[in-house]
């Protein structure tokens, strides 16, 4: 059992499907997800090329990613209605 088991089973508690630990350089990021942004989201400030919603851009979160050498990926089960 690693250190971060225990976040996979909090997570699996949640109700968070395929739970596991990855490394952080294995992340990708599409530069095309800035394009979802600006015209998919009504909290994208054009200006500043960042998210209202959590005051980051691209970039700065890519940095947040690289700067951690271990990430919780997870998948939230959706509600049915």
């Amino acid at each position: 059992m690693t250190d971060f088991d225990k976040y996979v089973r909090m997570a699996e508690e949640l109700k968070m499907v395929n739970a596991r630990i990855i490394p952080a350089e294995d992340i990708c990021f599409d530069i095309r997800a800035i394009l979802k942004c600006r015209w998919g989201c009504e909290d994208f400030l054009s200006q500043t090329i960042k998210c209202n919603t959590r005051n980051t851009s691209n970039q700065e979160r890519m940095e947040m990613v690289r700067a951690y050498r271990k990430i919780l990926w997870f998948t939230p089960m959706m509600p049915l209605h």
